[in-house]
């Protein structure tokens, strides 16, 4: 652990002798050239900063490659070396991430954002920007005081001795600071020696992460994918967090309000040599729901983590987890599915989740606590309650049964059963992989109507008055018209439906044994043979 300093904000705009717009304008940059010269991209951001309104800078395709490092000479103005200060509301515009790459070389961050500016990066690559600001995190981008959007932006290969090996935000001089990352961004691939390899948020900073990447990204203290220190809310939803590896909590750290919906935390590591926890989300002691009574998580999936103890989910305060797949995590002592390190009236709560297929040779492989004598963790109790969810896998601890629950071993507040029926994880629709129920599974119908949340994990509706157990919901078929019985008529017509109706299906219909083929309702049959026919129908719901 190291100690930071304070960070402070100040606005500078620096006029060069050019005329000042009085309303928005538009700079095109036409050279690749790191210079103050009329078409560089520093000239531009050195315009856009001394202008009125909120501008537009368009950059073309190709490499913008950082040749004027940091002065140190301090009555040199900060745009005209090193890092690109924008204190300026202005969009960015590049041509494609694929195109447009704004390249550090290792000589300073690639962008700072201060003086409250409102700054939108759209269509570019942000790339080879590392920290040379002593304490003072963000290897690609650092928001000390104003609002960073990335719209369809790629931040990769980035480093911070300090935190946030790509992007980095804190509130300073009293201003905000907030990141919104949207439209297919990505953080990959960043590095840092403290927390957050690809995010880190610290004191009342803000982030809403959608439709996103964060992946590959590395740290050496905490947080691999994302460090949340952080009084202000983070919001995740539809994003991958993948592969990235921490210290400890190699996805997520969760530290302050928190919510994840429709994402997949899958392939996170924690150095399990230093015998570390939370492969895939440590929720802290201080983390909470962004509202009273929401969840932490929902709808999502959490699998392939890996960590010393608490591979899968790891927490500390109270979780309420509805809709969660938690599969394939591998602690190498216990806790490979949830381990819960809450103390005093918190209880970990899981709701219509499904736990299965996580290892943990010392015991908890679906459930855990920290036992009598912990490496890397708190000898406190631990406590989980779980309600209509599959418990699939051995627990260490006394767990709260909520009831409708279904497992494989006695001790997890579940009804044993000797087969839950479960599918592999795989893509059945919806944003996130799920284990389908298949035919014949306990877990159909079997879940408490009180607790069942409107949709499943892929976002389809239940059946509110007989759900099922765990995160998937069998989509139903009905038959809503055409003979039942006895007929005289040998070319007869079926309409059908999934139930509840209009889940965006697809349908297969077969008679008797045929093969199954494409079809939509209605479905007319011809020329049927004297005696006894079944029809037969099946919905699927694709990835969507």
């Amino acid at each position: 652990m190291r100690a930071r300093i304070g960070l402070f904000a100040a606005t500078f705009a620096a006029v060069y002798g050019l005329a000042v717009p009085a309303h928005a304008a538009t700079f095109a940059v036409t050279r690749t050239a790191d210079d103050l010269s009329a078409g560089s991209l520093r000239w531009a951001v050195a315009q856009a900063n001394g202008a009125a309104g909120a501008d537009t800078i368009t950059v073309p395709a190709g490499t913008f490659t950082r040749t004027l490092a940091q002065s140190t000479n301090a009555a040199v103005p900060d745009v005209e070396s090193g890092d690109l200060n924008v204190t300026g509301d202005v969009t960015i515009q590049g041509a494609g991430a694929a195109s447009t790459i704004i390249d550090a070389a290792g000589l300073d961050r690639v962008f700072e954002v201060r003086g409250g500016a409102q700054v939108t990066l759209k269509g570019l690559a942000v790339t080879g920007g590392a920290e040379v600001d002593e304490n003072v995190g963000g290897g690609g981008v650092l928001v000390d005081a104003g609002t960073l959007t990335l719209d369809a932006v790629t931040v990769s290969r980035n480093s911070s001795d300090s935190g946030g090996g790509g992007l980095f935000a804190v509130d300073a001089g009293g201003q905000t600071s907030s990141l919104i990352l949207k439209n297919g961004s990505k953080v990959s691939d960043n590095t840092t020696d403290y927390r957050g390899g690809g995010v880190e948020l610290l004191r009342g900073a803000t982030a809403a992460i959608t439709d996103a990447v964060i992946a590959g990204n590395t740290s050496r203290d905490s947080g691999g994918g994302i460090s949340h220190d952080a009084d202000g809310a983070l919001t995740i939803s539809r994003t991958a967090i993948s592969g990235n590896a921490g210290g400890a909590s190699g996805g997520i750290e969760a530290g302050g309000p928190i919510r994840i919906s429709d994402s997949s935390v899958v392939d996170n590591t924690s150095d399990v040599a230093a015998k570390n926890p939370g492969g895939g989300i440590f929720f802290q002691s201080g983390a909470q729901p962004v509202a009273a009574g929401a969840p932490m998580i929902e709808r999502s999936l959490v699998a392939g983590n890996t960590a010393w103890n608490g591979a899968g989910i790891i927490s500390m305060n109270a979780v309420t987890a509805v809709n969660v797949t938690i599969s394939g995590n591998h602690a190498s002592t216990y806790g490979g599915g949830v381990t819960s390190v809450v103390q005093g009236a918190f209880t970990t709560t899981l709701v219509n989740s499904t736990v299965t297929g996580n290892t943990a040779p010392d015991g908890g492989s679906a459930l855990a606590r920290c036992p009598a004598t912990p490496d890397s963790c708190q000898t406190i109790p631990g406590s989980i309650e779980v309600r209509n969810s599959i418990v699939d896998g051995t627990c260490n601890l006394t767990v709260t049964d909520g009831g409708h629950n279904l497992g494989t071993s006695a001790g997890c507040g579940a009804t044993v059963v000797p087969e839950l029926k479960l599918g592999p994880l795989a893509a059945n629709g919806g944003p996130t992989k799920t284990h389908e129920l298949l035919t014949g599974s306990p877990a159909i119908d079997a879940a408490g109507a009180a607790d069942c949340p409107a949709t499943d994990q892929r976002g389809l509706a239940r059946t509110a008055s007989r759900c099922d157990v765990g995160a998937y919901e069998v989509l139903d078929t009905a038959i809503t018209s055409g003979p039942s019985g006895p007929t005289s008529n040998a070319s007869p017509s079926f309409a059908f439906d999934t139930v509840p109706a209009g889940q965006g299906a697809t349908f297969s219909c077969w008679l008797d044994a045929a093969r199954p083929v494409a079809c939509t309702s209605p479905q007319a049959l011809a020329g049927l043979a004297d005696g006894e026919h079944t029809f037969h129908v099946q919905a699927t719901v694709g990835t969507f």
